[in-house]
């Protein structure tokens, strides 16, 4: 009759302890990579030493360290303080303990504590082709990142953690030949002590990060400032003297009145990008004096009132009061980063803003009572805001379809691709909102092309009743500017 131990005996059955050099280190890793294929282990595979253990773990962290460098680029820098997390191989060590006591209690003679540093040889090692595969991933990052959906590309990146933890799963319980519930408990344990410390780490574990980025002319950011006594109790004033300085409407003219909102502040290019936009507008559109800015930047929170969905709501609701609602035309622009789901994102620091969504967007502008207006958003998926915004009377331009990102929002451009070429080039070239939308999209393109990026595909939907208005607004701005037309890009 064959003894039901005998396969157990098998598996269990451990290569020499204390068996070391580079041969065992190979062994080691062709067990790992079966283990990693799920396949079952090989009887007498795993080498056992500190030695092994120590090589192992080096192996693993200089992966890692090469994805990280491979992610953040070689001018990152390197984060001693990160060390201790990044060497952390304690899930692992309680879990060997934990297998090897569970061994030894479905199999009396075995000796629980030969076999723990079998059992970490096994995990370690497996755990290497995981780290291959992030390695690969952050490789491949940058072109992924313009090609596939936000959420696509998060579970892309979670692939070799979860392929790490089934592979762990079935070795945990393969590697002391469990049977029945103490297979389930090894299952058990592997789950709780592998997945949960995986799952709370962060980049702030990292030991290779970028370095900050400022330009040199900048002062030093106060990253506090949203959070501070003075800007808190300053910007409801702020906002009310800013809406004070609006100026009426003139009689038999029609009048333009901006608003431009960065919505997001740790990266300058939106702040930026507005301030240009404004004065671009105010130069060449006659909005001076009807213009006003809402920005989310350390930078100018003592001097702009922030963008939130109650300082649009007030600047909505000021604007109304002085224009002519039968002839004059809200330009409203907001750019910043966006969301799959549409959300349009308002962030700064500790502050809690109330979501902007198209839904919103469009009530808040009907509850003002505006009639005629040109909203321009730029955001990844801004797309998704044409179809709540659309009417009759509305010209509604966005960066990118609704499935499809938009490019540029590095924190050292003064502009995103959208911006640069729609306001700063198109709209020096013409005073036609829709003309210029036709100029910059293949432009865009073009730029996109270049950089091997999937394209952004901006939007446009032109209202049947406010298309003959900007087509005579745009008659009227080029007869009162005169002969001179643009003003050069080429600054």
């Amino acid at each position: 009759m064959t003894d039901p131990t005998a396969e157990v005996a098998d598996v269990m059955t451990p290569a020499p302890v204390g068996a070391s050099g580079p041969a065992a280190f190979i062994a080691n890793l062709k067990e790992g990579a079966r283990l990693a294929c799920l396949l079952r282990p090989t009887a007498g595979a795993l080498h056992f030493s500190w030695g092994q253990i120590l090589a192992l773990v080096a192996l693993n962290w200089a992966i890692d360290l090469a994805a990280q460098m491979a992610y953040v680029g070689l001018d990152g820098r390197f984060q001693s303080n990160a060390l201790p997390d990044s060497l952390f191989i304690v899930p692992e060590l309680l879990l060997a303990w934990l297998l090897g006591r569970i061994a030894a209690a479905d199999r009396p003679s075995g000796n629980a504590a030969a076999s723990v540093g079998h059992y970490l040889v096994g995990l370690l090692a497996l755990g290497i082709p995981a780290t291959l595969a992030v390695f690969a991933y952050f490789l491949a990052y940058p072109h992924l990142e313009p090609r596939l959906n936000v959420w696509l590309l998060w579970g892309i990146g979670y692939l070799p953690l979860l392929w790490y933890i089934v592979a762990a799963v079935l070795a945990s319980v393969r590697l002391p030949a469990l049977r029945g519930m103490r297979a389930l408990a090894g299952a058990v344990a592997a789950i709780a002590l592998l997945l949960t410390p995986q799952l709370a780490l962060d980049n702030d574990s990292w030991v290779w990060t970028p370095r900050p980025k400022q330009r040199s002319a900048e002062p030093e950011r106060d990253y506090f400032a949203p959070a501070r006594e003075d800007n808190i109790y300053r910007q409801s004033q702020l906002l009310a003297d800013t809406l004070a300085r609006i100026e009426p409407g003139r009689p038999g003219q029609v009048d333009l009145y901006f608003v431009g909102a960065a919505g997001y502040a740790s990266q300058d290019v939106f702040m930026r990008e507005v301030n240009s936009v404004t004065t671009l507008l105010d130069e060449r559109f006659d909005t001076r004096g009807r213009s006003l800015k809402l920005i989310n930047n350390e930078a100018t929170i003592k001097e702009v009132p922030i963008a939130s969905r109650t300082a649009l709501k007030r600047a909505f609701g000021r604007i109304a009061e002085v224009m002519n609602r039968d002839e004059d035309i809200l330009f409203l622009y907001m750019t910043s980063h966006g969301s799959h789901d549409h959300r349009f994102s308002l962030d700064f620091g500790t502050m809690r803003f109330d979501e902007l969504d198209p839904t919103v967007l469009r009530r808040l502008l009907d509850d003002a009572g505006i009639k005629r207006r040109v909203i321009v958003v730029s955001a990844c998926y801004s797309g998704g805001f044409v179809d709540a915004l659309k009417n009759d009377d509305t010209l509604v331009i966005t960066a990118a379809a609704a499935d499809r990102n938009s490019f540029g929002c590095d924190n050292e451009n003064d502009y995103t691709y959208f911006g640069k070429a729609y306001f700063d080039e198109a709209l020096r070239r013409t005073y036609s909102f829709v003309e210029a939308f036709d100029l910059a999209k293949p432009a865009i393109a073009a730029r996109e092309k270049k950089d091997d990026y999937t394209p952004s595909d901006p939007q446009i939907s032109i209202g049947k009743d406010i298309a003959p208005v900007l087509e005579a607004y745009a008659r009227d701005v080029a007869m009162r500017a005169g002969p001179h037309l643009a003003v050069s890009s080429d600054r």
